[in-house]
């Protein structure tokens, strides 16, 4: 496994351990518990990107759009990159609600943690349910591209 690998691998566990944290005693702790995460499965993401750009010897920075015309530029169909570009464009995907709910937790929005709006994705307002949609999706995304890796 590559190092690369390695990394996007921690970033996953220290994102799930972050979404097992919230017990009843430090239930207060569970929005800051889930930004941790968020930002772990943000880190995970990009890391499977340099995992992709490593199998591809691809040039371009560390960046879906930039990745995706880089391969293009060189006549290569990458299908995690391409998936990943679908998931990107279709606003109710968990791919889109990863990115949205990173930059909200980043930029601190006020409505990121009292907002109670319907979640496509989870039926539940938990964001904790959220969370572990995107660790899970993420994760399978992941899996499923070294396995096809591994093939060639």
């Amino acid at each position: 496994m590559s190092s690369a690998a390695s990394m996007t691998n921690q970033k996953l566990d220290i994102a799930r351990r972050f979404l097992a944290m919230p017990d009843t005693e430090q239930k207060w702790m569970g929005p800051a518990f889930e930004n941790a995460a968020l930002f772990h499965l943000q880190s995970a993401s990009l890391g499977l990107l340099q995992e992709v750009k490593q199998a591809y010897h691809l040039s371009s920075e560390i960046g879906l759009q930039e990745m995706f015309l880089n391969a293009k530029s060189k006549n290569i169909s990458i299908p995690v990159i391409n998936e990943l570009m679908e998931l990107n464009e279709n606003a109710s995907s968990w791919y889109s609600h990863l990115q949205n709910a990173y930059d909200a937790s980043l930029k601190c929005h006020p409505n990121f943690y009292n907002a109670k709006q319907d979640n496509i994705i989870v039926s539940s307002t938990d964001t904790s349910s959220a969370c572990l949609t995107y660790l899970n999706s993420l994760t399978e995304l992941i899996l499923r591209f070294r396995e096809e890796s591994s093939e060639y």
